[in-house]
């Protein structure tokens, strides 16, 4: 008997068994639908179905059911209308639009219960006082450059471009926080640079020394110890987001970046990039970072490999 409406698969296996949904009520009355047969489920309270359930050849295939965030209630200062947020998935996450002149921390993301994590708008020049700087090694930029621009110095800009995309996206927060400096440095090999990233943050405050390692974690963050993590100002938090992505950053990433920052969309552009970039890479071992303070009066704190940081 065809209880979807839209016709079974005669000679196909049925779905004898009960199918399991997460979050989904009683599904037992489903065992025994027919292949291509549709079996109406209901979800929990809170929850939405995402897709059908339906039997095909003797399986179930995949559905869902899932929890959304309604538009967020309380207001994001500085923000514009938060209601094109309504019916994100539970996990995901939504851009925060700011008034002219403004910037967002960063995406708001939709969490279990219906409830959003925090951002907000800020004016940069009167509350990211302070820069997190981490200068690291790379090599592979000669090609790039040979084919990017006339002179080295326009195609390391345009390298330069892709490193802040890429981090950009992974510390979710504006682009135009970043800067980056890409110099030759031979002390470290023949087609060796350096690359110097600067982001702004708001505040510092003294610290617990913390240790650093070139390992990758129980946790699974390369460079520090699960047990150091705590709760952080936003100059600590971006530095620890900025060690972490640049251990764990593969360098497809980069070259795929790289080339979509470079070719501007035009897809006869890409193969050739790729194949200039081949050579790529980033070294982590040779991280340093730290923290500039404004007006601090004193010299900056550097980290380098398993040295103890302090914030001055």
């Amino acid at each position: 008997m065809d209880r979807s409406g839209l016709g079974t698969m005669s000679g196909e296996s049925p779905c004898t068994d009960v199918p399991k949904v997460p979050h989904a009520k009683d599904t037992t009355a489903c065992a025994g639908r027919e292949s291509g047969e549709l079996c109406p489920i209901e979800c929990q309270d809170g929850f939405q179905m995402l897709t059908e359930l339906r039997c095909y050849r003797g399986v179930w295939l995949e559905a869902a059911c899932v929890a959304f965030c309604a538009a967020p209630t309380e207001a994001i200062g500085g923000a514009i209308s938060l209601d094109h947020c309504a019916g994100t998935q539970v996990d995901e996450t939504c851009a925060v639009i700011c008034e002219p002149g403004l910037h967002p921390t960063g995406r708001i993301k939709c969490l279990p219960g219906g409830r959003w994590s925090e951002a907000h708008c800020f004016d940069p020049a009167e509350e990211l006082m302070h820069e997190v700087v981490a200068r690291v090694d790379v090599e592979g930029l000669l090609d790039f450059c040979d084919l990017a621009a006339a002179n080295n110095l326009e195609g390391l800009e345009v390298a330069g471009s892709s490193f802040e995309e890429v981090f950009a996206q992974d510390l979710k927060v504006p682009v135009n926080l970043f800067t980056t400096n890409i110099t030759a440095d031979p002390h470290f090999s023949r087609n060796g640079y350096r690359l110097e990233m600067k982001v702004l943050c708001s505040e510092t405050q003294k610290a617990t020394p913390l240790t650093f390692h070139h390992s990758v974690s129980s946790a699974g963050l390369a460079g520090f110890e699960p047990a150091e993590l705590r709760a952080f100002s936003d100059c600590e938090k971006k530095m620890h987001q900025l060690n972490g992505s640049i251990h764990t950053t593969d360098k497809e990433q980069y070259r795929e970046t790289l080339c979509h920052t470079f070719c501007n969309a035009q897809e006869n552009c890409i193969p050739e990039c790729q194949d200039r970039v081949l050579g790529l890479q980033v070294f982590p071992d040779t991280l340093a970072l730290q923290v500039l303070e404004e007006g601090s009066g004193l010299p900056p704190t550097n980290r380098t490999s398993t040295h103890e940081l302090h914030f001055i």
